[in-house]
């Protein structure tokens, strides 16, 4: 009998279901990252024709403190955690006091008039075991001073202003 000799490979050099799948992603590809086809000329400002409405100001609101109004107008506001994680804001008034509050609102101590500025985020802060919030504050004088808090001794200290020499 007259036997043909059949050759064939034992690897397969493409694999079918692979190049299908490679196929359907470079079509994909190919048509989501080409550019649209523009049917016209799109306006980049939709709304340059339409008058421009004066900025009306929002009405003002007292901040409530727990359930009275704060002891004067704030001017600056910063918050901080102090080392046990606890939440707390210092807001500066008006007068120049600093006034400091716990997350609900609660004031829990206030500096003497005079003294503060404005003020800035507060860092955690531990002495002898006490947990103070220190915050870099600017004085009435304008030298940078630092509004020390303390929670558990209900106070606010001034240090006294850092020179730079």
């Amino acid at each position: 009998m007259n036997e043909r000799v059949w050759l064939q490979s034992s690897v397969t050099f493409v694999n079918t279901k692979q190049a299908i799948s490679l196929g359907f992603l470079a079509t994909f590809l190919t048509f989501s990252c080409s550019p649209a086809e523009d049917s016209g000329k799109i306006d980049k400002n939709p709304h340059k024709n339409e008058a421009t409405a004066p900025v009306q100001e929002l009405p003002r609101a007292p901040i409530i403190w727990e359930s009275k109004e704060a002891a004067g107008d704030i001017q600056d506001l910063a918050i901080a955690k102090n080392a046990y994680n606890s939440v707390f804001g210092l807001a500066i008034l008006s007068d120049g006091r600093a006034e400091s509050f716990d997350i609900d609102g609660i004031s829990i101590a206030q500096s003497k008039p005079d003294t503060f500025k404005s003020t800035s985020l507060g860092m955690p802060l531990n002495i002898s075991d006490t947990s103070f919030v220190a915050y870099p504050s600017l004085s009435v004088e304008n030298t940078i001073q630092i509004a020390l808090f303390s929670s558990g001794l209900q106070i606010i200290a001034g240090a006294p202003p850092l020179r730079f020499y």
